[in-house]
């Protein structure tokens, strides 16, 4: 191409168009947290203001049209970065909500880098023993806790006191060269999304030719059978009930079901 046919750009011309998206920018940011102001207004009128307005479902769906539209154009750790603020600050503006994590998720850089990008400014409060986190959260309606999937959690989980409190998200993260997952719990109603799984306790591994196969399996310190189905799965449906039915000395247990991690 002629070089004298290449239109000079000029420098100070790209700068204001710069400072003329950010202005743009920060218009759309302030005018969502607007609507955000009016989503609160909107349960206090109609009284639910008092429940956890964490939304996993939602965030998921958000991220992954999110995701279609950008087609790769922003760098995807930049928009999952960028909504994750906005989307917290939003969460936080409604109501004061606490993660409640156990000394094994404090003591694990990687764990705690993990929570902290995914629930951005979100408080945390250390707790050394499981069921004290848990009998903080049963009191008020704004707490979470989490826990390290290998670690010994599953027997409060399981206790009468504890039956209204779910398994609503698992993050993976990889801590000295092993994957591992946090397990956040609480009370959210679970809604599906079309990317799900399904956590599910065992007294043991399921069976090798189980369908669908797992999308990762554990064991904890006290030898509870973690494992992570794909899927929005009822335990009264095919093919948990089937599994139940030929299997009834696993003892399954269906934890809880959450969207799929939303992964950079």
């Amino acid at each position: 191409m002629d070089q004298q046919t290449i239109k000079k750009i000029d420098l100070e011309d790209v700068r204001r168009e710069i400072d003329a998206i950010d202005d743009e920018l920060l218009a759309l940011v302030k005018r969502r947290f607007q609507v955000v102001d009016q989503v609160r207004l909107a349960k206090i009128q109609e009284g639910t203001d008092k429940f956890m307005p964490l939304r996993p479902a939602r965030e998921a769906l958000i991220f992954r049209r999110l995701d279609e539209q950008n087609q790769g154009v922003v760098p995807t750790d930049l928009m999952v970065k960028l909504w994750r603020s906005i989307i917290c600050k939003s969460t936080l503006s409604q109501a004061p909500v606490q993660i409640n994590i156990t000394s094994e998720i404090a003591n694990d850089p990687a764990a705690t880098k993990v929570l902290s990008e995914h629930f951005v400014e979100f408080p945390q409060k250390t707790y050394a023993k499981v069921k004290t986190a848990l009998n903080s959260m049963a009191k008020t309606t704004f707490e979470l806790c989490a826990f390290l999937a290998d670690t010994k959690w599953l027997d409060h989980m399981t206790s009468s006191e504890f039956s209204d409190i779910d398994v609503i998200l698992t993050l993976p993260f990889t801590s000295n060269d092993k994957t591992n997952h946090i397990i956040l719990v609480g009370r959210i109603p679970a809604v599906p999304t079309g990317d799900d799984e399904t956590l599910v306790m065992t007294k043991g591994r399921l069976p090798r030719d189980f369908v669908p196969a797992p999308l990762w399996e554990t064991k904890t310190i006290d030898g509870h059978c973690l494992t992570s189905l794909p899927g929005f799965l009822s335990i009264g449906q095919s093919p948990l009930i089937g599994l139940i039915n030929s299997n009834p000395n696993l003892a399954l247990k269906v934890l809880g079901r959450y969207p799929s991690p939303f992964e950079v």
